[in-house]
């Protein structure tokens, strides 16, 4: 993957977009605050492949904003 152009989102900016994350929101507002200063900030454009089935992972993505499209490949198909 390579990195994309940097969105700047000003810190309070960033602990709101979190706290609105499902899996996030039992997290009290300063374990948000924690999260969010110690991660960064990717963005991607349109048609980048952010992964691809089969290759390793040790991240977590979150989309802030924007849409991402999920599919697989099975006997020459994209499967939706």
């Amino acid at each position: 993957m390579r990195q994309g152009r940097r969105h700047i989102v000003d810190q309070a900016g960033r602990i709101k977009l979190l706290s609105e994350v499902d899996i996030l929101e039992p997290l009290a507002a300063g374990e948000i605050a924690w999260l969010s200063q110690r991660t960064p900030e990717r963005s991607f454009t349109r048609g980048e492949m952010v992964y691809v089935e089969g290759d390793a992972s040790d991240v977590l993505f979150f989309s802030l904003a924007g849409r991402i499209r999920l599919y697989g490949i099975s006997a020459g198909q994209e499967l939706r």
